[in-house]
């Protein structure tokens, strides 16, 4: 509120609906009011009438002073406004005896609890005056202003190469500044020297859409006087001028710049320029072309800077504080919304009277229904009545063409049939065979799958021992008990041995013979503290590996010679233990990268076992087979522990391991066992490998395995492979 020093004024206060009529659910309370000046002093009020009321202001000295303005209706205050009343000095006497009246504020009422109360006010043009005068005498100016600006945001010293960047206009920018619409005049960028390279440079500023199609709506290209830039070694800045595009805060913008040759044609080059990593919110970042759309290449944030003029404002003492323009926008908006929300409310309400009178009235009857040929368009047609409100509804159906179907009776179809849902067949479903075939379910069932049996087991191709060349360390005997089949190797207590236990090739065998994994029957009965038991085996025949007897659970059977080429040749090693609780450990060491160097990968497992589950002998097999055939990175090979018993445990994963090609793969496999027994010995039993091979270039193993297997891998890490001593 607005007074001037030492007079008494009246405010009048007038309570206003949003349609602008006066409100009058507060007729009959009282209004009063305080000021704060050195205590309270009171501002009387008087009782609402009609929607109005007046305020008594004392007389108060120059400057501004807080108040409060209550309303009372059963004897209880509730707070209405709170404020400052700027008072104005006065230089000519004051009529002490009359009351000064101030023009009407209108107080507007939310509907809704927690809304807010809008004050319209109606200041005559002397109280504006006043006001600017006290301003001046304080050292306050209230002048308009416009002119330019430089709205930039900051960025970090990495770089970015770009076509496309697109960005809001929002606070990022415009911090500083309450202007909401601009007419950009200039935009830069930083770059790094290395872009100094006398490249000519054009930009184009375009709308961002939600699509991305290309082209994009261009608001304007770089002025024809200064249609393209070169890099300034100074300043390291790249600029373009624009013919003063309006854009506003709440735009969503493309930058497109593109090299231009001496003639002016397009080359293909990007821009770098200095920026920074942005949040993930999709609105700034670096676009590419895809086809006929822009699609997100990362999220970044480009060092940019736009020179910018802006509308006529206000500003007090030098500082910007708002643009009468957008205030005159405003309000024309909320009269236009005010306007439109009460013409709809009336539209709407008049359509539910008439509705309502329809439905009232209303009664629908079937009419004519019809049959229309198959595969014709259905119909219906609403008729009017006799009577007022009332309807017939014709409809024409098409037929179907199968007739009615008894679910209880047998059909033959003469025809093929397409259907849009699956078919549920629990009986099975009758495919005729051969002529003299049996045609029933059961027959069909069982011939198919002893074909699958039959096409496993053409693929799955023995090996067998060379029991002559069968070798173990340490005073163990091997006994050969199905010589070249089956072989065991008994263990006394804490003794140890490693076991080489070379096989005869598989039939057919050789390079390039589609191996796709081995089978490995072998296990250690001996399980208890203190005992171990490891499996080696190379595949691939190209690498020069050295093998290591007796060289400890932990250290490696084979290891590669040293000073040899890398090679992807790898040595697996399995190896089961006891270290308070069952465990295993893969290994692959193999030759990766160009230029290649050979690496460990280890996964580790803790198997949930008790004693009366031994995994070391209750092991039927190991099972190292891949799913796709290459020579890469992929971990696309597996290693599993087959079980006995009817449990869910009894297929393990083991490990992911690399794949191979069907070059380096042995066909005559050497298996390595070294076991080491604990308190009670152990027994070694191996059979003879079965070698895997793939049919119709898929490994069947693994879709057998994997949806049964459990796993309790626990990490899996990769590290570069360093010799070990030669010495042990």
């Amino acid at each position: 509120m607005h007074t001037t020093e030492g007079l008494a004024q009246v405010q009048h206060l007038r309570f206003v609906l949003s349609s602008g009529e006066v409100d009058t659910q507060f007729n009959g309370m009282t209004i009063r009011g305080g000021v704060l000046d050195d205590g309270i002093r009171d501002m009387p009020g008087s009782e609402i009438i009609d929607g109005r009321c007046a305020l008594q202001l004392p007389r108060l000295a120059a400057g501004c002073h807080r108040y409060d303005v209550l309303v009372s209706g059963d004897g209880t205050d509730n707070p209405l406004l709170a404020g400052v009343i700027h008072v104005a000095p006065r230089l000519t006497p004051v009529d002490v005896d009359n009351n000064a009246p101030a023009d009407y504020l209108d107080i507007v009422i939310p509907e809704d609890e927690g809304g807010t109360i809008t004050v319209i006010s109606e200041s005559p043009a002397w109280v504006d005056d006043a006001v600017e005068k006290s301003l001046q005498e304080r050292g306050m100016y209230v002048t308009p202003v416009d002119g330019e600006t430089v709205l930039t945001m900051s960025a970090g010293t990495s770089t970015r190469d770009f076509n496309y960047f697109t960005f809001a206009l929002n606070s990022t920018y415009v911090s500083g500044h309450l202007a909401a619409s601009y007419r950009l005049n200039k935009i830069a960028l930083q770059t790094p020297a290395s872009e100094a390279n006398g490249t000519r440079w054009m930009a184009r500023l375009c709308r961002y859409s939600a699509g991305l199609a290309l082209p994009l709506e261009v608001l304007g290209t770089s002025t024809a006087t200064a249609s393209w830039t070169s890099i300034n070694a100074s300043t390291m800045e790249c600029h373009w001028n624009f013919d003063g595009i309006a854009v506003s805060a709440a735009d969503r913008l493309i930058l497109e710049v593109y090299a231009v040759d001496s003639s002016g044609t397009t080359v293909s080059k990007a821009l770098i320029a200095y920026g920074a990593a942005a949040s993930h919110g999709g609105t700034e970042g670096v676009l590419i072309a895809s086809g006929d759309k822009l699609a997100w290449r990362n999220y970044s944030r480009l060092a940019l800077s736009m020179s910018v003029a802006y509308d006529a404002g206000v500003s007090v003492g030098g500082i910007e504080l708002a643009s009468r323009r957008h205030f005159d926008a405003l309000a024309a908006n909320v009269a236009e919304t005010g306007k439109q929300i009460a013409d709809d409310a009336d539209a709407a309400q008049q359509a539910r009277e008439e509705a309502e009178q329809i439905a009232s009235g209303m009664t629908l009857t079937t009419g004519m229904i019809t049959t229309g040929v198959p595969g014709s368009q259905a119909t219906a047609e609403l008729k009017p009545g006799s009577t007022a409100g009332s309807y017939t509804l014709d409809m024409t159906i098409p037929r179907g063409d199968v007739g009615t179907v008894d679910t209880a009776q047998a059909y033959t179809w003469t025809q093929p049939q397409t259907y849009d849902a699956m078919i549920n067949a629990n009986g099975g479903i009758n495919i005729p065979l051969a002529a003299g075939a049996q045609t029933d379910t059961a027959a069909v069932s069982r011939a198919y799958a002893l074909g699958m049996a039959h096409a496993a087991m053409m693929h799955q191709t023995r090996t067998y021992w060379v029991t002559s060349s069968c070798t173990a360390t340490n005073g163990v005997a091997i006994n050969h008990i199905a010589p070249g089949c089956y072989c065991e190797a008994i263990l006394a207590a804490n003794i140890r041995t490693s076991v080489t236990l070379p096989s005869a090739g598989a039939l057919g065998g050789g390079n390039y013979s589609k191996i796709a994994g081995y089978s490995l029957p072998v296990k250690f009965s001996g399980g208890s503290e203190g005992s171990a038991f490891k499996i080696s085996m190379i595949i691939g025949g190209s690498g020069q590996f050295e093998e290591y007897p007796d060289a400890g659970i932990d250290d490696f059977r084979l290891r590669p010679v040293v000073g040899s080429a890398a090679d992807i040749t790898r040595l697996v090693d399995v190896t089961l233990y006891y270290d308070n609780g069952y465990k295993a450990r893969v290994r692959e060491l193999i030759g990766i990268g160009s230029p290649k160097r050979y690496v460990v990968r280890t996964t580790l497992s803790n198997l949930d076992y008790n004693s009366n589950t031994n995994p070391c002998s209750a092991t039927y097999r190991v099972v190292i087979a891949q799913s796709e055939i290459g020579h890469g990175d992929a971990l696309a090979a597996g290693v599993w522990m087959v079980m006995g018993g009817l449990s869910n445990d009894t297929i393990i994963k083991l490990a992911d391991i690399r794949c191979w090609d069907t070059y380096h793969v042995l066909y005559a496999p050497v298996i390595y066992l070294d076991a080491q027994a604990g308190l009670y010995g152990g027994v070694i039993s191996a059979e003879s490998p079965t070698i895997i091979n793939g049919v119709g270039g898929n490994t069947y193993v693994r879709f057998g395995l994997e949806p049964y297997q459990r796993s309790w891998i626990t990490s899996a890490t990769e590290e570069p492979y360093t010799e070990q001593p030669t010495e042990l």
